[in-house]
């Protein structure tokens, strides 16, 4: 069986290939964390900062003053 395996043509390319195919799959994912953070940062940062000026009664000015 063993012999099956390594004279099957195309066997020294499935290794590569599968390496291409995980580097695309990270390169998506990375990218699609990049894209979720560059669009969610803002709001985000505008709730941290509505809820430091709630906290601190209503305070005026940016939220390096909430800390």
């Amino acid at each position: 069986m063993r012999r099956i395996r390594t004279s099957w043509p195309g066997h020294e390319t499935d290794r590569g290939a599968s390496t291409v195919e995980y580097a695309l799959i990270v390169f998506a994912v990375a990218a699609t964390i990049v894209l979720a953070v560059v669009s969610l940062g803002p709001p985000v940062l505008g709730m941290y900062d509505g809820t430091c000026r709630a906290v601190k009664g209503g305070a005026t000015g940016p939220a390096s003053t909430c800390q």
